[in-house]
């Protein structure tokens, strides 16, 4: 049996064991919150699985510890989604050059959705959280999926997109690190 990292209660066989998504702490339900602001887009960020319940939705589960922190990253997201605007997306298929701080370097990817805009969208935000203005190799991910169709007799075929690319700050913008 193991233990709660917070308040050193025994975690039951039966019982579920949450892990903290901002620090790594196994967490008992007593002591774990469920963060829900920007849940979708934080898991992306910080390379989390969203709980999914079906009382409650989806969300991060955050021990007391960490809730200052996550408050911080909630406002990071809604700065960088105020601000995602400006930043330049480069395709993979560019030839050219496009002068970046080497140090800003950052694998980056989206959620699927059925709107390749929105994964597009969401590519930049995570991209202006990190504190970057361009996406070097951007590319879309198209997946084919299925689901019954309303009237039950047959199946809808629909697509599903996700976007990749490399976050970096732009050097054109400030000459600050080494440059590539």
């Amino acid at each position: 049996m193991s233990k709660c990292d917070i308040c050193k209660k025994g975690i039951g066989l039966f019982s579920t064991k949450y892990v903290c998504a901002l620090c790594g702490k196994h967490i008992c339900s007593d002591c774990r919150y469920r963060w829900k602001e920007h849940s979708s887009i934080l898991s992306q960020i910080l390379n989390v699985e969203e709980v999914d319940s079906f009382f409650h939705g989806s969300y991060l589960p955050v021990c007391p510890n960490c809730i200052r922190k996550m408050e911080n990253n909630c406002k990071r997201v809604e700065e960088a989604m105020n601000n995602s605007y400006d930043v330049e997306v480069v395709s993979i298929n560019y030839q050219g050059k496009k002068m970046y701080l080497s140090n800003s370097k950052r694998n980056i990817q989206s959620h699927s959705y059925r709107n390749r805009d929105d994964a597009r969208e969401e590519l930049c935000v995570i991209a202006k959280y990190f504190g970057c203005d361009m996406i070097l190799d951007f590319e879309y991910e198209r997946i084919e999926c299925e689901e019954d169709s309303d009237s039950g007799k047959g199946i809808h075929k629909y697509s599903e997109w996700s976007c990749s690319g490399i976050a970096v700050k732009n050097a054109e913008l400030g000459f600050w690190g080494s440059l590539h």
